[in-house]
C-alpha cells in the first residue's frame, strides 16, 4: 500500500506543527488504509497524534477503524493525566522534605507540544543530588506507600500505587557515556536554576538540549 509513511508524516505535521493537512489526491482513506496506517503509527507510538488529526479533519467519520483510533486518543490522554497525578504527588513530597529536584525528559518536553498529552510516556524521571537520593527514595516510599523496585548505576526505581515507575536519578550518565559526555553531564547542577520559589529546579536551555541529544546518542 503506497504513501502510508507520507500520510502519517502529514497527519503528525498538521497536529504538532499546525500545518494545513493536504493529502495526496491519489490517497484513498479506506478502512484497509486506516488499519495499515494504525499498524505503522502504533509501532512508533504516534497513533494518538495521527488519530487526533484524522478526527479533527473528519477522516474517520463512518469508518470501521474509527473506534480504534478514538480509544487510543482517549487512553493516551488518560495515561498523561495519571503521570501528572503521580508527578505532582512526588514533587509535593520532595518539596516538603526540602530536597532539590529536577524533573527530566517527558515531564518537561511535554510542555513543548501543542497539547502536553501528545507527548507519551510510561515513567517519570527526576534528578536529585547523589547525597539525597537514598533519603528521597525512603521519604517517597514511606509517605506515598510506593514500593522500592531496585537501584541501578544511576537511579533508584520506585513503583507507584498507580503502577507508574518513578526513576529517581542521581546521575545523568548512561553506562556507555563517552568521556566528552561525562565532562558536561557531571556539571548538570551548575546549569540548574530554581523553577519558582520552592525546591524544584530546571535546566538551562544549553544543558537541556545537550542532555537530550546525549541521551539519544
Amino acid at each position: 500500500m503506497e504513501h502510508l509513511g507520507e500520510t502519517l508524516i502529514q497527519l503528525i505535521g498538521s497536529e504538532v506543527c499546525g500545518s494545513t493537512l493536504s493529502l495526496r489526491s491519489d490517497v484513498s482513506i479506506s478502512d484497509e488504509f486506516l488499519f495499515e496506517l494504525y499498524r505503522i503509527a502504533k509501532a512508533h507510538d504516534v497513533v494518538h497524534i495521527a488519530g487526533s488529526a484524522l478526527i479533527n479533519n473528519g477522516l474517520l467519520d463512518g469508518s470501521v477503524a474509527e473506534n480504534l483510533y478514538r480509544e487510543n486518543v482517549y487512553y493516551t490522554a488518560f495515561r498523561y493525566e495519571n503521570l501528572q497525578f503521580v508527578l505532582e504527588k512526588v514533587s509535593k513530597v520532595l518539596e516538603n522534605a526540602k530536597i532539590p529536584y529536577i524533573p527530566l525528559k517527558g515531564a518537561v518536553i511535554k510542555n513543548l507540544y501543542p497539547q502536553p498529552w501528545m507527548r507519551t510516556g510510561c515513567d517519570i524521571d527526576i534528578l536529585v543530588h547523589e547525597e539525597d537520593v537514598d533519603n528521597a527514595a525512603k521519604i517517597i516510599t514511606e509517605s506515598l506507600g510506593y514500593k522500592h523496585a531496585g537501584k541501578g548505576k544511576h537511579d533508584i526505581q520506585i513503583l507507584s500505587t498507580e503502577n507508574i515507575y518513578v526513576e529517581l536519578h542521581f546521575s545523568l550518565l548512561e553506562e556507555d557515556a563517552s568521556p566528552a559526555m561525562a565532562k558536561v553531564l557531571n556539571k548538570v547542577w551548575d546549569h540548574a536554576k530554581p523553577a519558582g520559589g520552592g525546591y524544584r529546579y530546571e535546566l538551562d536551555d544549553a544543558m537541556f538540549y545537550f542532555y537530550h541529544i546525549a541521551h539519544m546518542a
